[in-house]
C-alpha cells in the first residue's frame, strides 16, 4: 500500500509501495512515531507504523541491552554491544519520558527482543 507524506495537515506527496526510504529524523507526536522523508526536493513526514523498516546504527559507546525501555536499575540489562558494533532494530518506540529505544533484530540471538536507547546509536 502506499503511505501518505504529510506537512502540517497537508499531504505533501505519497511514496508507493516498495520505495526504499532514509529518515534521520524522528519525533513523537499525537502518540504516533514520525520520521521526515524527502523526495523531489519536498520535505514529509510518516507514520513509522505505516511502513516497514529497519534501522542499522553504529553504537558511539558499549551500549546495554535491556529487557525494558528502563535505565534506572541493571536488573533489567540482558547483555552488552561492543563500541563500534552495528546493530540492527526492528521498531523505535519512545517511554513515557519521552527517550527514543530501538527493539534489537539482529546481534547476539541472546539480546533479541531486547532495547537500547537510541542516544547511544
Amino acid at each position: 500500500d502506499a503511505v501518505n507524506a504529510i506537512n502540517g495537515s497537508k499531504v505533501v506527496f505519497r511514496l508507493q509501495s516498495g520505495v526504499t526510504i532514509y529518515t534521520n529524523e524522528i519525533r513523537l507526536e499525537a502518540g504516533y512515531v514520525w520520521g521526515k522523508v524527502v523526495a523531489n526536493g519536498v520535505n514529509g513526514w510518516i507514520k513509522m507504523n505505516a511502513v516497514t523498516y529497519t534501522v542499522a546504527g553504529t553504537t558511539t559507546t558499549e551500549l546495554n541491552v535491556r529487557t525494558t525501555k528502563d535505565t534506572s536499575s541493571e536488573d533489567y540489562i540482558l547483555g552488552q554491544v561492543a563500541n563500534g558494533s552495528t546493530v540492527v532494530l526492528c521498531e523505535l518506540s519512545f517511554d513515557s519520558m519521552g527517550n527514543l529505544w530501538g527493539k534489537v533484530s539482529s546481534a547476539d540471538a541472546a539480546l533479541n527482543g531486547g532495547y537500547v536507547s537510541m542516544d547511544y546509536v
